[in-house]
């Protein structure tokens, strides 16, 4: 290894009912004005309206709350809350809700502070000044984006995903309260686990791997593992879930200071070209793209393989398919718990799409760092194997 860097500024507590119990920090940002930036099924049950009486006690002033983002949060969405942040004179940002709340808030973050078109500012760390507090609070267990510098925002014109890495825009503070995630879905529950997993997995996989992301990644990865089942069941134990949602949030540390690879790159493009959801086209392609990367992270799978306890498996090309082999039963298991889909059939993607899928994976800039090279004959066979 020639060069390394490692790099984890936010402030993280866990415990559940923090949404509204934790003034004592949100008093640091005491007579700021907050712009909240939620989602309509957070709305629905008074999430907002909690926190707000929570940042009142803590002294914070709400300049107006949003809750109209959507899944695949856009250019357009981002434009308007930066507008309306801009409006009532927001110098901080306060987001609860999954990812793409976060990732509106961050990028909204960028233009509330320096305007212009949000495009203008895609690529990697092409700001110089911090800008304002942002304050997250995911309410799902997987997407870790309440510790990252990355945020991914759709265009819908041009149907792909558009990436801003940016060390200024990651949250300063995440609060994780177990509780915000208890009405999630189990389906919902299960695919944003499996975008957990996924994160960690290529961050441990991926070529800009490094030790300290490494030890992130495979805790994450057994916490994961351990709990995946018990913590996204329709009876599930709370006790797993919170472990779940510490899980998704390490695993964005991870992947925050190594990036990903191939399996996002694809994530990505069927989300831009076929609106599939990002933790479930994650939980599809993953295992596809373990395969077709096997002969280049065999090592690496096989040190998962045995830190999870798959010791049956003797050299490192058994250990590494027993890992597979286990992430094949995980996926089915959750499917037959939870609904979760198992192929891009299932969720609406046509063969007539594969070719646009596969030019914006080529694309992406996920791609570079997966540990084999990828080719559109390379995409093609993944896209059929779990059509």
């Amino acid at each position: 290894m020639d060069f390394m860097q490692f790099h984890a500024p936010t402030k993280i507590v866990q415990s559940p009912g923090l949404l509204t119990s934790g003034e004592n920090e949100f008093s640091t940002y005491a007579g700021r004005r907050a712009i909240v930036i939620s989602d309509q099924v957070m709305a629905s049950l008074d999430v907002p309206e909690k926190l707000i009486r929570t940042l009142a006690v803590a002294g914070v002033k709400v300049g107006i709350v949003y809750t109209e983002v959507p899944q695949d949060s856009d250019l357009q969405v981002v434009s308007h809350v930066a507008e309306l942040g801009r409006n009532c004179g927001a110098n901080m940002l306060v987001a609860v809700g999954g990812g793409s709340v976060i990732d509106t808030a961050k990028a909204a973050n960028i233009l509330l502070n320096h305007g212009g078109e949000l495009k203008d500012y895609q690529g990697y760390q092409l700001l110089t000044e911090p800008l304002y507090p942002l304050v997250v609070i995911p309410t799902t267990i997987g997407t870790g984006s309440e510790v990252t510098p990355i945020a991914v925002i759709a265009d819908h014109e041009e149907m792909r995903k558009l990436s801003f890495v940016e060390r200024f825009i990651t949250p300063e503070l995440a609060l994780l309260d177990p509780e915000i995630t208890y009405t999630l879905p189990p389906k919902i529950a299960a695919a944003t686990v499996m975008d957990a997993l996924t994160h960690a997995i290529e961050s441990y996989t991926c070529l800009e791997h490094n030790p300290m992301s490494d030890m992130y990644a495979v805790q994450a990865i057994q916490l994961i593992l351990s709990e995946i089942v018990s913590g996204t069941s329709p009876e599930f134990d709370h006790d797993a879930r919170a472990k779940l949602q510490l899980a998704s949030t390490i695993a964005g540390v991870a992947f925050a200071n190594s990036m990903v690879g191939g399996v996002h790159s694809l994530a990505h493009a069927l989300g831009g070209v076929a609106k599939v959801p990002h933790g479930v086209a994650n939980s599809i392609v993953l295992v596809a793209m373990l395969r077709y990367n096997f002969d280049a992270i065999e090592d690496r799978l096989a040190h998962l393989a045995r830190a999870v306890s798959l010791n049956g498996a003797g050299d490192d090309s058994e250990a590494a398919k027993a890992l597979l082999f286990h992430l094949t039963e995980i996926q089915a298991l959750l499917h037959e718990l939870t609904g979760l889909p198992t192929k891009l059939q299932d969720v609406g993607v046509r063969k007539d799409q594969f070719a646009e899928i596969i030019d914006r994976a080529l694309e992406d800039g996920s791609t570079i760092y997966n540990p084999k090279e990828l080719t559109s004959e390379s995409l093609m066979a993944i896209l059929e194997e779990i059509y």
